[in-house]
């Protein structure tokens, strides 16, 4: 996703919160920081929060802690255990908290396990740095195995689609399906934009200190179509779970990681998958959905219309549904 410019360099006012929307869409409040940081004369401080402290309200009785992946990886087991499994990833910059509307919906019929990726969530910081989509699904491995889970459907949401769609490749004997939700894989300009501010030496600083909560609101909105329907609940949640200490550190050398795209296996994915898509998605455009779809052979295609980045959140009336279609096929 590129930003709009006029020809001489200038923007109109329409024009400049397209370019300010994509570029945090492109990397969140990572890229939000940074812009905050560079273009103003006033720096707020946002300090890290314990995660002790965050605890006390982000997790629940279904939460639990394990040793995994060299974290303290923060995880929620649901649902009848003798039923079907379905384990799932969120995106960047979120957490497994964007799961639960689905999880209340399917919960009943469906062993349902969410988890807090490192350098995110209640998780935070993993003891060496590394934060790759591969490594991420070796985490996914390692969570399940503990688990005693030995079959399941993997699914995930943007970030975590691709660390879904990895993970089926990687461990093909233990993916019965794939479900992908505005999933990242195939390069978007917005993305590259975003690692090149967290390899800049100066500007890679500035977000590990200065995350202004205007900046998390506009996050939050542009994942959604209708952001009416963002309430102060939830930017509160995204604004306090990335200040969680550590997290935003994580999350710069995340973003400064080599590039590792695996796109070009994407067409070996051989199992049934869902490809679900808001219409309106401003983070990944709708076309890689079709993308996705035409790559893989397997595969069933939802979009929404009027929905975007993150159906799972924004109506999961709709999405949850045809989730539990696909789940029954």
């Amino acid at each position: 996703m590129t930003a709009d410019e006029s020809d001489d360099g200038g923007e109109t006012e329409g024009e400049g919160r397209v370019t300010r929307r994509r570029l945090l869409t492109a990397g969140g409040v990572v890229g939000a920081g940074a812009v905050a940081g560079s273009l103003s004369a006033v720096y707020v401080v946002s300090p890290d929060v314990p995660v002790d402290v965050l605890e006390e309200t982000y997790a629940n009785e279904a939460s639990e802690f394990a040793e995994i992946g060299g974290a303290r990886l923060h995880y929620r087991d649901q649902g009848p255990r003798d039923a079907p499994a379905v384990v799932l990833m969120h995106g960047f910059s979120a957490s497994l908290h964007t799961w639960e509307g689905w999880v209340e919906r399917l919960g009943d019929d469906y062993r349902i396990v969410t988890l807090d990726l490192p350098a995110f969530g209640l998780t935070g910081p993993n003891e060496n740095g590394e934060y790759g989509a591969d490594y991420y699904a070796d985490v996914v491995e390692e969570l399940v195995e503990s688990l005693g889970i030995d079959s399941f459907v993997v699914g995930g949401s943007s970030m975590g689609g691709e660390v879904a769609w990895r993970y089926a490749l990687d461990y093909p004997e233990r993916v019965e399906k794939l479900a992908l939700v505005g999933a990242a894989g195939y390069e978007t300009d917005g993305e590259m934009t975003l690692i090149r501010l967290a390899r800049m030496p100066v500007v890679n600083r500035v977000p590990r200190h200065v995350t202004p909560r205007f900046a998390v609101r506009d996050m939050v909105e542009s994942a959604y179509a209708d952001d009416s329907l963002v309430t102060d609940e939830t930017v509160d949640r995204y604004y306090d779970l990335i200040r969680r200490e550590g997290n935003r550190e994580a999350i710069v050398r995340r973003l400064r990681a080599p590039a590792d795209s695996r796109a070009d296996e994407i067409p070996d994915v051989d199992v049934p998958t869902l490809v679900m898509w808001g219409e309106q998605d401003t983070w990944i455009p709708v076309e890689h959905a079709h993308r996705f779809d035409d790559d893989i052979p397997d595969t069933r295609l939802v979009t929404y219309d009027g929905v975007g980045h993150v159906p799972m959140e924004e109506t999961p009336d709709l999405s949850a549904p045809d989730m539990a279609e696909f789940l029954e096929a």
